[in-house]
């Protein structure tokens, strides 16, 4: 009876052991698929938040263009850069904006009394110089001419590009080395908002560029 009853003992032991050992690989393998579950998301979510970065807006200053000997006149145009940091993504739906100059730039005096704070800036349509529509590729930068500028040696005028929406005149003075800050907004669908500063000036001096331009300020919202 003795002898019976450790052989069934045994037995429950071993079976014991055994559910264990299978509990304890089954657990193990329970841990290893949530663990790989855990990289795969990981790794989606990696590859979304690369495919979702905003635009990113640049507007270097210009160089001389064009020399007219006649009466020493240089004209540039004032251009964005707009890049889509997005490698493999296009993104739609991207414009544009310039939402103010401060301070002001004064209109011709011939054509009224009037400043770019009269002239709802941000209403302006500008398109891109390189392509037709509003989609930009993957690891592209499109380019945006904000504003065309003409220095002689009395003075520097300058003119907006892009559909000009206002009543007021489309020409203005700036004063000769007097920084201004051009605000400028950059949007596209499903990406976060961007805004950037920039510190502008017109000089005078011909060896310098027409428009002087340094970059002060980046928001994303």
């Amino acid at each position: 009876m003795e002898a019976e009853a450790n052989a069934t003992h045994a037995v429950e032991l071993q079976a014991k052991d055994t559910t264990n050992q299978a509990s304890s690989v089954s657990h193990q393998q329970l841990l290893a698929a949530k663990d790989a579950e855990n990289q795969r998301l990981a790794s989606e979510l990696s590859a979304f938040k690369e495919q979702t970065k905003p635009l990113e807006i640049d507007m270097p200053s210009t160089v001389r263009r064009e020399d007219i000997s006649e009466r020493i006149v240089w004209k540039d145009d004032f251009v964005a850069r707009v890049s889509n940091q997005n490698q493999t993504r296009e993104v739609v739906g991207v414009v544009v904006r310039l939402l103010k100059i401060d301070p002001p730039l004064n209109g011709r005096k011939q054509y009224g009394s009037c400043t770019t704070d009269d002239c709802a800036l941000r209403n302006i349509k500008f398109k891109f110089n390189d392509f037709a529509g509003d989609t930009l590729n993957g690891g592209v930068i499109g380019h945006v001419s904000i504003l065309e500028a003409e220095r002689t040696s009395l003075l520097t005028k300058v003119k907006f590009c892009g559909q000009w929406s206002s009543s007021h005149t489309n020409e203005f003075i700036p004063e000769p080395n007097k920084e201004y800050i051009f605000t400028m907004e950059v949007t596209a669908n499903t990406l976060n908002r961007k805004e950037a500063q920039f510190k502008v000036s017109f000089p005078m001096p011909s060896v310098l560029p027409i428009v002087m331009s340094t970059a002060i300020t980046t928001n994303m919202t």
